[in-house]
């Protein structure tokens, strides 16, 4: 077992998780952090261990696994817990972690939860014949398109932050407030280009105006994407058409 565990610096951007309370954070961390988390995500644990070494009152750490259980974040079952993501984000392909993966499947009893186990890694080397487990198959799918939604979502972000980085680096000045924000948002969200604020801060300027809020942008942005898309339009137009002599 190592004798450290990865934590992902996007759990701070993730949704589900900034809406735990501190104690809910604190378990789930203990959980795939503490020197008993096997690499496969399956060990023997107890709250009462968690309550010693957390700090946190028994009654705190109990209702804390009943939200991570509730969401799905871990399974528990006697006194045996699944990190469900502990394995992804920490297992490399070697023999040891192989060895280690089947012995705690060993270990652990013929029941539910090592048949779930099994059926969401399948395949995988097991003399058991795990049953179908739709649930888990509609978590898997329900996972990936959680990943989807938050690339979509840092894309957005990405945006959001290139538009704001040239307006100010075109005008010298940062946004005006929640007005300022919004601004950039309907900017981003009508889909213009940055030649587009370019072209709009030209326009501006060349008419003897400073920009100093952001809203006073957005008419002559949306301006100077219409204007790029109908001469994009022409050129179709124009490339499209047959010439005969």
């Amino acid at each position: 077992m190592a004798d450290f565990r990865q934590i992902h610096v996007l759990i701070w951007d993730d949704d589900w998780f900034c809406q735990l309370s501190s104690d809910e954070k604190v378990v789930f961390i203990w959980l795939f952090s503490n020197r008993r988390a096997s690499v496969s995500g399956l060990y023997q644990f107890t709250e009462f261990i968690c309550s010693r070494e957390t700090g946190l009152p028994i009654e705190n750490v109990k209702s804390s696994i009943q939200r991570l259980v509730a969401d799905k974040k871990i399974y528990v079952e006697g006194e045996w817990v699944w990190v469900k993501n502990l394995r992804k984000y920490n297992y490399y392909k070697n023999d040891n972690a192989d060895k280690r993966i089947k012995k705690d499947l060993d270990q652990l009893p013929d029941n539910g939860l090592k048949h779930a186990y099994i059926e969401y890694y399948k395949p995988l080397d097991s003399p058991l014949q795990a049953p179908t487990t739709p649930l888990l198959e509609q978590e898997q799918e329900q996972e990936h398109e959680h990943e989807i939604e938050q690339e979509k979502e840092k894309e957005s972000d990405d945006g959001f932050s290139k538009i704001q980085k040239t307006i100010e680096q075109l005008t010298g000045y940062p946004p005006n407030g929640s007005k300022g924000i919004e601004a950039i948002q309907e900017i981003l969200n009508m889909g213009a280009t940055v030649e587009d604020i370019k072209a709009s801060i030209k326009w501006l300027n060349d008419n003897g105006k400073t920009v100093r809020y952001y809203n006073t942008l957005v008419n002559p942005t949306r301006t100077a994407m219409s204007i790029r898309l109908q001469q994009k339009q022409d050129v179709n137009r124009y490339e499209g058409a047959k010439v005969y002599e």
